[in-house]
């Protein structure tokens, strides 16, 4: 994997987003302090790997920026993508409860920043501070929590809902923001999101850019206005 690793200014930007938002945000800060003196930040360019399904490794990555696609390594193998997740965002949690290996692969969709805790330190340090089991736990219950939400949206009937839905989840906008945002996906990426057919899921989007609800463009689709598919979708 090509990688390099971040600058000082930049290690120190990417270690305060995961210190004030996500999992470990309300972790005592000597906790906090004991987790990322265990990895490395490195800078991840847009369409490589951060692991691979079928790594026996157990490393946790906390993602501080950019936008990674899930890949799974069961079913069809035309249909392997599963999700696409938005920093901040950490993975890890079921090799270290079971000791099971990955079953997805990790792609960044624009470059990331990326901190890793390599599987032998990381397995020290849950020795030797029992507090880090909360962390582990919490893990596996965001990524259960992820593959639900997922899993929920693409049982939707109505396939313009079902688009709209899938959309406000990877752009991160079913909470109260209203901002704009531009999601690094394809057409086709979103008919396998939602398990639609491509001629379908080109039909809402095609129907939601006449509204100005949307803007399409060379593998992006641009929330223009959050506020209005989620009151579509009835996420208000």
């Amino acid at each position: 994997m090509r990688t390099t690793l971040l600058t000082r200014n930049e290690r120190a930007k990417a270690e305060a987003i995961l210190r004030s938002q996500g999992l470990i945000a309300s972790m005592s800060a000597d906790l906090q302090d004991k987790v990322f003196a265990a990895g490395e930040w490195r800078r991840v360019p847009a369409r490589q790997p951060l692991f691979r399904a079928g790594d026996e490794t157990s490393s946790v990555q906390g993602v501080a920026s950019g936008v990674i696609a899930l890949e799974t390594s069961a079913g069809s193998s035309e249909m392997t993508l599963v999700n696409i997740v938005s920093a901040p965002f950490w993975f890890g949690g079921q090799p270290q409860v079971d000791g099971s290996m990955r079953w997805i692969t990790a792609v960044a969709r624009t470059e990331a920043h990326v901190f890793t805790i390599p599987a032998a330190v990381g397995n020290m340090l849950l020795l030797s501070d029992q507090r880090l089991i909360w962390f582990v736990l919490a893990l596996v219950t965001k990524l259960f929590e992820v593959s639900m939400t997922a899993l929920a949206d693409s049982l939707i009937p109505d396939s313009r809902l079902r688009c709209v839905a899938t959309l406000l989840r990877i752009g991160d906008r079913r909470n109260n923001d209203t901002t704009p945002v531009s999601l690094p996906i394809s057409q086709n990426d979103l008919s396998q999101l939602c398990n639609l057919s491509r001629q379908t899921s080109g039909d809402v989007l095609r129907g939601l850019e006449a509204e100005g609800l949307v803007t399409l463009g060379y593998r992006s689709i641009t929330l223009n206005n959050p506020a209005r598919l989620r009151a579509m979708a009835d996420f208000v």
